[in-house]
């Protein structure tokens, strides 16, 4: 009975136990979403409540600090009532006599301040009732004073924050620079995010910016690290942490923002801000922005380039393959505005009128993406965009830029050739007369603040030391036009000539499309040079003709690979992508297959879908080894057993899956496998050849002797090819090295 009796207490205490532990979780739980909303000031009054309810249940001291906190941040963020929470937080430095006198100099300076100066030498008593709202009128004590506690740091950092509400700057450097000097734990980033705060009122947005990157730095070195195999060590962050990222990413944001309109112009920064937001594809943010840098800054060069970029934009709200983007835009917003207006009727009264503000807000701006039309509808509405523009200044700038674009989107869109071809003569038109014209403008000078920052690269294109093609993009802010841009108006008429070559070229009109492009050499002498150079490729000008004789109805496709494209709408598709791989622009060609791959008619056909999968692998193979990952997982889909491990593009994209899979380490076996399989399986390929000579001077990084058995092998298996002369000098190395090492000495020396 003893033993039963204990057991009875002994259960009845886990059971109490447990019923602690889920009051503590839970209210832990609380605490941090409680945290969260107070961050994103939507703390509402049965939050408030709830908390208050909890603070009843802290029993130790340190649970009691975390209430305290809060406390003070909701008084300060919710209320509008700084000084109550340095109230509350003041006893944890100061002795009482001290914190009891300050409080009382403080009320007794805001009942002066609320007292009108017609009563104060009035023979009545001032009013003894405190104001319903306190704010702080009389400095807290000076810092040496204070007794600082690790412990209590983070308390300290929220007294800063509400000092700094009633611009106490002083004394909010005192704390912060004592707590950063002092700590090496989250108040260090409380504090370094307090510090950008502080600049960032007085302006000195440059510190501000410093100190928000030293408190995202510190963030990091706090977070936990894992090690992942093939990845190295990654930092975790928890959920909290993110969110605290999140936020000094944001303030960094905005203060570099400031920064950059003291130093370049506020002109400048609008214009940087709406490009970024158009590089990112968030269309209807970016035209929004475009329409106030409009209004803002009417006569000026960025406005001009606002109207070019929304005529853009249109085109690209045109485009079905947008809609799913836009669409979730939208919604986006919308939910917001839901949200806004669900919250509303919880939302602290002190708060009301600025969430009332933000409901007001939402609303305009979910109407104004909205009213933004889509479809042909979008197009139809550039074209009358750009038609008025032209008229008022038909020579202006960037008015080809606009023929050229909404051009291209009945080509690549809509795949309308005549109406394309229209946009594209008129563009080729006005490039060739405003060449001819004086290119220095008078009108929309660059302001001299962002002269030097918004300077286009000097050069259209360059040539690596691996022949690599590195060509100039449009970056953020900078400004693409004939007075700032030397190549501009000549890298837009190369493009108008070679688009109005490829639709010569789609209706077969070959006579027309090589005299097209044979008129590109007189454009730009480069291509000569390009052509005529050894150990670089062809330039595409060079390439595109040699298609015009031995590959016509195709472009980076052999005829035979693509002859599945019977279909007129997908063989020009599929002749627009493979331009932009025969032009080396790589991260378009990757764009536009992804696009092919997605469209059902080429899904459902095997080989179609094979060849756009096999060039979308070498656009990605091109962009360098960053995207590695992504092109071997294609690759590998022409393996045996794979979807695509017999069509009639199998054997190019298992040539250069091979090729790319030497490059790297432990791959022999596999290379080996890969040459083996297109010579075997397709012996009459036009690759068959070249493969068996591979394959067989692969077999030398096994040893000299299997090397030369292999060659032999493919000597005496083709006979009459072009590459015997190749294969008699790789034997000749292994019989006699000394020669060629001989040879290399000397080549070295003479250099």
């Amino acid at each position: 009975m003893k033993y039963l009796l204990v057991g009875m207490i002994l259960c009845a205490g886990i059971v109490c136990g447990e019923e602690r532990l889920e009051e503590i979780s839970w209210r832990e739980k609380f605490l941090q979403e409680f945290s969260q909303k107070l961050e994103q000031e939507e703390v509402g009054t049965q939050d408030w409540r709830q908390f208050q309810q909890f603070q009843k249940t802290a029993s130790t001291e340190k649970e009691q600090k975390t209430f305290f906190l809060l406390e003070a941040k909701f008084q300060r963020k919710i209320v509008g009532n700084p000084a109550a929470g340095v109230e509350l937080l003041l006893p944890f430095f100061l002795e009482k006599n001290d914190v009891e006198s300050w409080k009382q100099k403080n009320q007794q300076k805001g009942k002066e301040k609320k007292t009108p100066a017609s009563q104060t030498n009035s023979t009545e008593n001032p009013s003894s009732e405190e104001p319903s709202i306190r704010t702080i009128h009389q400095k807290v004590p000076a810092l040496y004073r204070w007794n600082f506690q690790p412990e209590n740091a983070s308390l300290a950092v929220e007294i800063a924050n509400s000092l700094l509400e009633e611009g106490y700057f002083e004394d909010v450097l005192a704390i912060v620079a004592e707590v950063g000097k002092n700590n090496t734990d989250d108040s260090a980033v409380m504090a370094a995010e307090t510090g950008g705060d502080l600049y960032a009122r007085m302006k000195i947005w440059d510190k501000s910016v410093e100190l928000y990157d030293y408190g995202g730095k510190l963030l990091q070195m706090l977070s936990r690290k894992k090690y992942e195999p093939g990845e190295g060590e990654q930092t975790v962050l928890t959920e909290e942490q993110k969110r605290w990222q999140q936020r000094l990413e944001k303030k960094r944001r905005e203060a570099q923002k400031e920064l950059e309109a003291d130093r370049y112009g506020a002109d400048w920064v609008a214009y940087k801000e709406a490009q970024e937001n158009h590089f990112s594809k968030d269309y209807l943010a970016a035209f929004l922005k475009y329409e106030k840098i409009r209004h803002a800054y009417p006569d000026s060069i960025y406005a001009e380039a606002a109207v070019c970029y929304q005529i853009e934009i249109l085109t690209s709200l045109s485009d079905p393959a947008n809609q799913p983007a836009l669409t979730s835009t939208l919604e986006s917003e919308q939910k917001k505005l839901s949200q806004l207006l669900q919250a509303k009727q919880t939302r602290n009264a002190a708060l009301l009128e600025k969430y009332l503000q933000q409901e007001k807000t939402q609303a305009s701006l979910v109407k104004q993406y909205q009213s933004l039309p889509r479809g042909l509808k979008a197009l139809e509405e550039a074209e009358k965009k750009a038609e008025a523009w032209i008229a008022e200044e038909e020579k202006g700038l960037y008015r080809g830029e606009v023929m050229l674009t909404i051009g291209t989107c009945w080509l690549e869109v809509f795949h309308d050739l005549t109406r394309a071809e229209k946009w594209y003569e008129r563009a080729a038109d006005w490039f060739a007369r405003v060449q001819r014209l004086e290119t220095r403008l008078t009108r929309f000078q660059v302001p001299e603040k962002s002269q030097k920052i918004s300077q286009p690269p000097p050069v259209e294109r360059t040539r690596d030391l691996w022949s690599n093609l590195q060509k100039s993009r449009l970056r953020p802010g900078e400004l693409f036009n004939r007075r700032e841009c030397s190549w501009y108006l000549g890298f837009l008429q190369k493009r108008t000539l070679t688009m109005l070559g490829l639709i010569a070229y789609s209706r077969q009109d070959y006579d027309k499309a090589e005299k097209v492009w044979r008129s590109l050499y007189k454009l730009d002498s480069w291509f000569q040079e390009e052509d005529q150079s050894e150990g670089l490729t062809w330039s595409y000008v060079k390439r595109l003709l040699w298609n015009i004789q031995h590959n016509r109805g195709a472009l980076f496709g052999d005829k035979e690979e693509v002859r599945s494209f019977n279909d007129p709408q997908s063989r020009l598709m599929l002749l627009i992508a493979d331009l932009e791989l025969e032009m080396e622009n790589y991260p378009e060609a990757e764009e536009k297959f992804r696009r092919l791959l997605k469209n059902k008619k080429i899904q459902s056909n095997r080989n179609q879908a094979a060849y756009c999968t096999r060039a979308l692998a070498t656009a990605l193979m091109m962009q360098g080894p960053s995207r590695n990952k992504e092109m071997f997982a294609l690759f590998k889909l022409f393996n045996t057993g794979n979807i695509f491990s017999k069509t009639d593009t199998t054997p190019y994209a298992l040539w250069l899956y091979a090729n790319q899979l030497s490059q790297c380490e432990n791959t022999l076996p596999q290379t080996l496998a890969l040459y083996e399989r297109i010579f075997t399986e397709y012996p009459k390929h036009t690759l068959a050849e070249e493969a068996y000579l591979t394959w067989a001077e692969k077999h030398t990084q096994i040893s000299s002797e299997k090397g030369l058995e292999m060659l032999r092998k493919y000597l005496k298996k083709y006979p009459n090819s072009d590459l015997n002369e190749h294969a008699h000098l790789l034997i000749d190395s292994i019989l006699h090295p000394e020669k060629y090492n001989g040879e290399e000495e000397n080549e070295e020396v003479e250099e």
